[in-house]
């Protein structure tokens, strides 16, 4: 899902000249209420999805429940990966949106997919939520290993990230 402000239209545009298929929505009720039932479509339809899961808010770091909803209601399993580039530049907004530069080193990880059963109470989502961003911060570290990169898998603030570049 991306967002429906100029700064979406951006990130559509290199998504769609890469060849995926995207889904505008915004986090308004009724934008989200909308893209969320495309998304669940697409997913029992045997589409794929690519999800930021910190929300178009944050705060950074925290996994958000849309995505477990969206698992449970398509029967879709979620898998966790994670991604990091050498050189970058990361930027000061509330996600640490990294760039990479033209050429650089970039690491992908993948971690196993989980199925999130579909009877579950609302703290049984929260612990699914907990457990899954620890993953990504977990492959993330991973990446940044692959390219030359220490990160700690889990910063103890959640707006700073602690990197320093090994060799």
């Amino acid at each position: 899902m991306i967002s429906t402000s100029r700064d979406g239209e951006y990130q559509d545009r290199i998504f769609k000249k890469f060849g995926f298929n995207t889904v505008r929505g915004s986090s308004s009720a009724r934008g989200a209420i909308q893209s969320t039932i495309r998304i669940v479509r697409e997913l029992k339809a045997g589409g794929v999805l690519a999800h930021t899961p910190d929300g178009p808010r944050g705060p950074w770091r925290e996994f958000q429940q849309g995505a477990i909803f969206m698992a449970i209601r398509s029967g879709c399993d979620i898998a966790v990966v994670a991604s990091y580039a050498s050189p970058r530049f990361i930027l000061s907004t509330w996600d640490h949106y990294l760039i990479p530069y033209p050429f650089a080193r970039a690491a992908i990880v993948y971690g196993k997919p989980h199925h999130i059963p579909s009877d579950i109470d609302e703290q049984e989502q929260a612990r699914w939520a907990e457990k899954l961003a620890e993953e990504i911060n977990v492959l993330e570290a991973e990446a940044a290993r692959h390219v030359g990169y220490h990160i700690e898998p889990n910063p103890t603030s959640s707006n700073s990230e602690s990197v320093r570049q090994t060799q």
